[in-house]
């Protein structure tokens, strides 16, 4: 991969990544009869990608929580979807690749009783926690390389925000709108989906949880991904597992008419069940789950992984249940990791935390340290 600065703006860098053409001739023709009986199925599979047709659905569940409510009609241009959640082993490739040209370095911080822990940062904001100083992280720095834990390498990656939006777009890709994470969830133009009628399954592609999700009565760690069963579109793991951000900063209000392509608040929003900034949002719940209201919320959903559950977390922080999956633009064909060629502009700046969130973790006590939190998962 060869870096080059771009002289008329010395806070963007141009990232050339190495490149294999596309096919032509006879390889070009096998791809277009796969893509031509991919359509025919209503499925359009690429480099682990799912097309995810252009359509409305009916976002929220007039059944859930108040942040839930109210249920309101998406209109949606069409886009690509990973089928799987991020794994170990591919972010440690973006991990290196990173190290290797700059803009990913490991930084050391000491905690209040002397000891200190490892992570990974990407232009000052915390990406991954490093193992050993976290018992609970699964990718380790050794001799100038980044690596997974043996037997981790299948396991979802756990990220900040900032670590996932950094890797989608270093592809040339992105984090999903909330709404085009919930349209996905709940199977796209495969769903059961009728104008005016709610006909959804409750997690995504199954009714039974657990057909579809790793949720804390039948697991207690996240698991690799495609052990269960997908949804109608042959997306795996989106109920449970692990959360996963979306773009959207958390909102907790959604609006009551019908609304196309939208992109969230321009800004962090102040959440009246805190009264304070929330966050990114996070959606699908996770392998376990733990907070102030778990009790009612379980009164709604007992594995409380349903398609339309809402999350929110600070944008740095990091969890051994939050993940991700990327998406990419129905105009452009997905890249392959590594191998297709493009030129992308990263800048710095788009992923700095909010000056509020800054002022927040130095808080003693706060939600939202920069200390790790001591959360422990059930044996």
């Amino acid at each position: 991969m060869d870096t080059q600065e771009n002289n008329s703006d010395s806070s963007k860098k141009h990232i050339n990544w190495r490149s294999v053409l596309p096919p032509t001739g006879a390889g070009a023709a096998i791809i277009l009869l796969l893509i031509a009986m991919a359509v025919s199925c209503h499925r359009l599979y690429y480099n682990g990608m799912v097309h995810v047709e252009a359509g409305q659905f009916e976002m929220g569940c007039e059944e859930g929580l108040e942040r839930e409510k109210p249920e309101h009609t998406v209109i949606l241009d069409g886009f690509w979807i990973d089928q799987y959640e991020v794994i170990n082993s591919q972010y440690v490739e973006f991990l290196n690749q990173g190290y290797e040209e700059g803009w990913i370095d490991t930084v050391e911080y000491l905690r209040t009783d002397g000891s200190s822990w490892f992570q990974a940062e990407k232009d000052d904001n915390r990406v991954i926690y490093l193992y050993p100083s976290i018992p609970k992280a699964q990718i380790y720095f050794e001799d100038g390389l980044f690596h997974v834990l043996e037997g981790k390498e299948l396991i979802p990656v756990a990220v900040s925000w900032y670590g996932a939006a950094a890797y989608c777009e270093s592809f040339d890709k992105r984090l999903p709108t909330e709404a085009e994470w919930e349209y996905a969830a709940k199977g796209g133009h495969l769903s059961h989906y009728e104008p005016g009628v709610t006909n959804y399954y409750r997690y995504s592609g199954s009714n039974d949880a657990d057909e579809v999700a790793w949720h804390y009565s039948n697991s207690s760690a996240a698991q690799p991904g495609g052990e269960l069963a997908p949804n109608e579109l042959d997306i795996y793991d989106m109920s449970g597992n692990m959360r996963e951000w979306v773009n959207d900063w958390y909102d907790p209000y959604y609006p009551s008419t019908t609304v196309e392509n939208p992109q969230g608040p321009e800004s962090p929003v102040i959440n009246p069940e805190t009264d304070w900034y929330s966050g990114k949002t996070m959606r699908g719940g996770a392998w376990w789950e733990s907070y102030d209201d778990m009790e009612i919320e379980m009164d709604i959903d007992r594995a409380l992984v349903r398609v339309t559950k809402r999350n929110w977390g600070c944008p740095s922080s990091v969890s051994d249940r939050s993940g991700f999956r990327c998406v990419a633009p129905e105009r452009n064909i997905p890249t392959p990791r590594f191998t297709k060629p493009f030129s992308i502009i990263l800048e710095p700046e788009r992923y700095f935390m909010p000056a509020e969130f800054m002022e927040q973790e130095k808080l003693e006590g706060g939600q939202y340290m920069t200390q790790p939190e001591e959360e422990e998962a059930p044996s």
